[in-house]
């Protein structure tokens, strides 16, 4: 399958194939390369609960990286030997991604505010049904239809 930049994963794959040859010598291409971005990617988007990533948004760069230190780690876990200076470096990658991805969650948006999506403008609310939505609105009563066929 082909994967493309910014729709399927945020990073620039030389970028990662460059990291990731100073560890390990052995040859990958770039559609494995892909492949592990792709990955990476989806578990970003599952945990910021976010699916449009755009070069636009202040906290792209971040997420850049977490997903090259991420899909390096994973790139030196299958091909290197295991050598204790390429577990140094993967440990070293993963530390890093987490301190960088739990830096954008912590300056997300709160859920609280009202949740747009864009494409297709539905608003989502905490609560689905009466009577929880009094816990959005404690006016709220109970939804009655006024057109009322027979």
């Amino acid at each position: 399958m082909v994967r493309v930049r910014f729709t399927d994963f945020l990073a620039d794959t030389a970028r990662i194939r460059k990291l990731a040859n100073n560890v390990v010598t052995d040859d990958f291409s770039d559609d494995e390369i892909k492949e592990y971005q792709y990955d990476i990617y989806s578990k970003i988007r599952s945990i910021t609960h976010k699916d449009n990533w755009a070069i636009t948004d202040r906290q792209f760069g971040q997420l850049e990286l977490v997903e090259i230190y991420l899909t390096a780690a994973i790139i030196v876990e299958h091909y290197g030997m295991k050598t204790a200076p390429q577990t140094s470096a993967m440990q070293e990658w993963r530390d890093q991604a987490k301190i960088e991805l739990q830096d954008v969650l912590d300056n997300m948006p709160p859920e609280a505010e009202v949740d747009i999506d864009e494409d297709i403008f539905i608003i989502n609310s905490l609560f689905a049904s009466y009577p929880a939505t009094l816990l959005d609105n404690n006016l709220a009563g109970p939804y009655r239809s006024t057109n009322v066929s027979v």
